[in-house]
């Protein structure tokens, strides 16, 4: 795995992650549509990479290709469809984006902290 890709697998946990520790704040909705763009442009990015190695089975071999992969491909797909909602489908609905901002969060931030744990692995294994 060359490091364009750790890196960008590394930006993506953490901007899962995002959400769970900010959820609680008063403003974590105005926090939330900061980082919908930039979750927005991260995720089909990871989605991509995902679907690509997971597909070629680049990188790594066996079952940790296929979690390290399969966690890319979730976390590309989540990422991705925060964005899509609020500006594609659900564009005149003004709760509906924020709701289902809401629901996503709770598979983002363990998938989130399974790609740190992972990314904290492949640093080992590289060294």
């Amino acid at each position: 795995m060359n490091f364009i890709h750790f890196f960008l697998f590394l930006i993506m946990s953490i901007m899962a992650t995002l959400p769970v520790i900010y959820g609680r704040r008063s403003n974590s909705i105005e926090l939330q549509n900061r980082l919908a763009l930039f979750q927005g442009i991260l995720g089909p990015m990871g989605l991509t990479f995902g679907l690509y190695n997971l597909s070629m089975g680049f990188g790594l071999n066996g079952v940790m290709a296929f979690v390290v992969y399969g966690v890319e491909v979730l976390l590309g797909f989540l990422l991705t469809y925060g964005l899509v909602s609020r500006y594609f489908v659900h564009r005149n609905d003004g709760d509906v984006p924020n709701n289902t901002r809401a629901q996503l969060a709770k598979y983002q931030g363990p998938l989130g902290v399974l790609g740190i744990f992972m990314c904290a692995l492949w640093i080992l294994e590289a060294y």
